[in-house]
């Protein structure tokens, strides 16, 4: 769905496309729209600025948000205003990606958000997972459900996307685990279609905007 050649949307060249993600445990497909299909109905929309990509390959070919800022709950995290911009070199900023599932964020600003998440849960961090992910929570034995969490929230450039907590911790990929779905990357962020599960999102490519609103995805 990138600004690549190769990706759908450049090859038939529509003013805009819209899509939503069903939830991972859902039989239903996701939704991918065209041009005036690409309509998000009902609800309060958010909206916020495609920032330009850098000029040189592979970043050219990415759609750029504007990520300002990250809460847990109602705290406002201390991350640095510049952590997630765009730098002169090409490297830095924040992706939308429909690929990768887990979202990945610039180690520094990772950093601060997971002992967020550690101070918050009153479980023990495991060891070592077979899964890929960096933080996972070793549950009691015959637990049959996680901890409560609170909503995330990503800041963007006038807009916020609140991320619900089965949207950011899994439970149920290995047994006995509670594992946060985003993790850390150097020299790139990327929004991935784990936290998009449930959003319409749509991108206005002629007024390079994205749009998204909250939906139950599986219905439409």
């Amino acid at each position: 769905m990138g600004r690549g050649p190769l990706s759908l949307p450049s090859q038939l060249h529509p003013s805009k496309f819209s899509y939503c993600f069903t939830p991972f445990n859902s039989s239903t497909t996701s939704h991918l729209f065209l041009g005036s299909m690409a309509d998000l109905g009902s609800g309060f929309v958010h909206s916020t600025p495609i920032v330009s990509s850098p000029d040189n390959y592979p970043f050219s070919s990415f759609y750029y948000l504007s990520l300002q800022g990250i809460s847990v709950g109602d705290t406002l995290l201390p991350i640095p205003n510049e952590t997630f911009q765009i730098k002169a070199d090409g490297s830095g900023g924040l992706i939308v990606d429909t690929v990768t599932v887990p979202t990945y964020l610039e180690e520094a600003g990772y950093d601060i958000l997971r002992k967020e998440l550690i101070s918050r849960v009153d479980l023990p961090v495991a060891n070592q997972t077979y899964i890929g992910l960096d933080l996972c929570f070793s549950l009691p034995p015959g637990s049959s459900s996680p901890p409560a969490m609170p909503d995330m929230i990503f800041h963007f450039d006038g807009a916020d996307i609140t991320i619900p907590p089965q949207n950011y911790m899994s439970y149920g990929f290995e047994e006995g685990l509670f594992c946060f779905m985003i993790t850390s990357m150097t020299g790139l962020s990327v929004l991935g279609n784990y936290q998009q599960q449930n959003l319409h999102v749509l991108f206005d490519l002629d007024a390079d905007v994205l749009s998204f609103v909250p939906a139950m995805c599986d219905g439409l």
